[in-house]
């Protein structure tokens, strides 16, 4: 991390959209990481067992969403999702440190999980320790869903990464 003054890594990176303000932000280094190795994660590996040992200024996690968004439509009678990966995310923080951090999901996290969110921009639901940042979405915070591909839906817009990306610059470690 020659000349960088901070480290940003991503858990569950997907398509990048949080990755891509602190790419072309000078002072950072960002580290995209996921399973899937079709996504061009800068690293592939599982959030179960962190592939990484270090202690980042800012750790965004992003875990798949198809779950808690389809158990809580409520006329559907589905077992509780799957919690391993939320779980596995707040050991991520644990392990990590980081000075900051933010885990995105779906509203329908909230009542599995038992916690508010801590800002909503959107459709997208932050919960975590990070600094108070204002944001714009382009499309108004609207997504539309019709003929999109899932993770294209999913990725995080670029205006909510990088005003989170500036309020961290901004209140420092």
């Amino acid at each position: 991390m020659s000349g960088t003054e901070h480290l940003h890594v991503d858990l569950g990176t997907g398509l990048g959209g949080w990755t891509a303000p602190f790419r072309n932000a000078p002072g950072w280094c960002s580290v995209g990481i996921d399973i899937r190795d079709d996504l061009n994660a800068d690293v592939v590996g599982d959030i179960q067992n962190l592939p990484v040992n270090c202690s980042p200024t800012l750790l965004t996690m992003s875990p798949p969403c198809t779950e808690f968004t389809r158990y809580s439509l409520p006329w559907l009678d589905e077992p509780e999702p799957d919690m391993t990966l939320i779980r596995a995310c707040l050991d991520a923080v644990d392990d990590l440190n980081p000075d900051w951090w933010v885990l995105e999901n779906v509203q329908g996290l909230r009542q599995y999980w038992g916690r508010e969110e801590t800002k909503r921009v959107g459709p997208y639901y932050l919960w975590g320790e990070f600094p108070a940042f204002d944001v714009a979405l382009s499309d108004g915070g609207k997504m539309s869903v019709s003929g999109e591909d899932p993770e294209e839906r999913a990725k995080i817009p670029y205006g909510l990464a990088d005003s989170l990306r500036r309020s961290v610059e901004v209140f420092g470690q």
